[in-house]
């Protein structure tokens, strides 16, 4: 499939990787089941294709982003989301990749849950941020309040990095300094690079 922006060529290739692997591990082990006379499915096949289909989405949608940049605000924007991605979505491929070297008895559902509510987060965060490929500037948080915060705190922006966002938060809730760790751990965004509109609103609805 051609990508827009060969920043994320190598991501496309290896989610395609990944799928690939997890299919040919499904067919193995079918193939394997049936030599054995064995009925009922391989453990968590259902999640493996939803995983499958999930990493489909997520090629889908990275081939098609590319930088159209408007001003200095979207191009840093952009720069921060492309680097940020990139990091997240290799980490979760190697996760993928190390479960899939297992055996197919210590497969994990709430595991495979997870990676497959990973990659839905990432998939609909580019939807809303790439509607037509390029950023859109004009993403709003449906609760007025945290609108209103962001544009006090980020005007012209639809993604910052998470250090800005963090020191942003405590400035306004002081009484959570103290406890750092469980703060980001509640909030739980994708990225460990940087914080969107898209993963505030949602956090917040």
């Amino acid at each position: 499939m051609p990508v827009k922006d060969n920043r994320f060529k190598t991501l496309c290739d290896n989610a395609n990787e990944v799928h690939n692997h997890i299919k040919e591990r499904i067919a193995k082990k079918e193939r394997k089941r049936k030599l054995k006379k064995k009925t009922g499915q391989i453990p968590c096949k259902s999640y493996l294709q939803e995983l499958m289909t999930k990493l489909t989405d997520v090629s889908s949608y990275l081939g098609q982003i590319y930088q159209d940049p408007f001003d200095e605000f979207s191009t840093e924007d952009y720069l921060t989301f492309s680097s940020g991605l990139r990091d997240s979505l290799q980490f979760t491929f190697a996760q993928v990749d190390k479960l899939l070297e297992g055996s197919s008895k210590n497969f994990d559902s709430s595991e495979l849950s997870a990676f497959i509510t990973k990659l839905h987060h990432i998939t609909e965060e580019m939807k809303l941020l790439f509607p037509q490929g390029t950023l859109n500037q004009n993403v709003i948080c449906v609760k007025p309040e945290v609108e209103k915060w962001w544009q006090e705190n980020f005007p012209r922006r639809v993604i910052v990095p998470k250090d800005d966002f963090y020191k942003a938060f405590y400035d306004k809730h002081r009484r959570f300094q103290n406890d750092n760790e469980g703060v980001r751990e509640t909030m739980a965004f994708t990225s460990e690079l940087f914080v969107s509109k898209y993963q505030l609103d949602l956090f917040t609805r």
